[in-house]
C-alpha cells in the first residue's frame, strides 16, 4: 500500500518519531519563515514562525482525534485562526496596552484599510500585509501538519512550503543558502522518516499471527 493512502493511528502520533517528525515539520517552516524575514518585504516578519506554530499545532491537534471528520476541523481551523493570528499581531502593538485595547486598534486599523481599498485606495499598510502573510503561513502549516499527522501524505507538508520558499527567493533579494539548505536537509530527512514508519508498520503486520 503507498505512503500516500495510509494514515497514522493515534497511539503513533505520541511516540519518539512524531516526536523527530514535528521537530522536522518546525524545521521547514522555520526555513520558509526565516528566508521570508531576511528579505525585509515588511518590518516585524519574525512573527510569521509564530503563525506557523500556530497552524502546526492546530493541525496536529485536529489530526490526533480521529473521530472528528475532516470538513468539521477546517472549518474550526479557519474559525480559530483568526483568534491566533489577532493574538501574535497584538505582540507587534506597544505591550503598555492591554489585550483589549490592542484588539481594538487592530481591529480600527484592519477597517480603515478596508475602506481605503473599498473607495479605490491602494491599501498598502504595513500591518495588513503582514496579517496576509500570516494567514498564509497559518494555512500552509496547517495543511502540512493535517497531511503528514491524518493523511501520511508527505508532500503535502513538502511542496506547498518549497513553493512558498522558492517564490520568495525569486523574488527577493540574494541570500545565503542557508535557510534553502536547511529546507532540503529537512524535507529529505522527513520524507525517509515517514517511509521508514511506514515500512515499520508493514514488518509488525506482517509478523503477526
Amino acid at each position: 500500500m503507498s505512503t500516500q493512502t495510509q494514515s497514522i493511528k493515534p497511539e503513533e502520533v505520541t511516540d519518539s518519531g512524531s516526536i523527530s517528525t514535528a521537530i522536522l515539520l518546525c524545521l521547514i517552516f522555520l526555513s520558509l519563515t526565516g528566508s521570508i524575514a531576511t528579505a525585509d518585504w515588511a518590518d516585524n516578519l519574525g512573527i510569521l514562525s509564530f503563525a506557523a506554530v500556530g497552524g502546526l499545532a492546530l493541525g496536529f491537534a485536529f489530526a490526533r482525534f480521529r473521530r472528528l471528520p475532516g470538513f468539521i476541523a477546517h472549518l474550526l481551523n479557519l474559525v480559530l485562526m483568526v483568534p491566533g493570528i489577532a493574538t501574535c499581531i497584538t505582540l507587534l502593538l506597544p505591550y503598555e496596552l492591554s489585550y483589549t485595547e490592542k484588539l481594538i486598534i487592530l481591529q480600527e486599523r484592519i477597517q480603515v484599510w478596508v475602506l481605503r481599498v473599498a473607495s479605490g485606495g491602494t491599501g498598502s499598510a504595513a500591518l495588513i500585509f503582514v496579517i496576509q502573510l500570516c494567514l498564509i503561513i497559518w494555512l500552509i502549516a496547517y495543511f502540512a501538519a493535517w497531511s503528514v499527522y491524518r493523511r501520511h501524505q508527505v508532500w503535502g507538508a513538502i511542496l506547498p512550503t518549497g513553493l512558498a520558499l522558492l517564490i520568495n527567493l525569486y523574488y527577493a533579494a540574494p541570500q545565503s543558502g542557508l535557510t534553502f539548505g536547511l529546507y532540503i536537509l529537512s524535507a529529505m530527512l522527513l520524507l525517509v522518516r515517514l517511509n521508514l514508519q511506514t515500512m515499520e508498520r508493514h514488518w509488525r503486520g506482517a509478523a503477526r499471527p
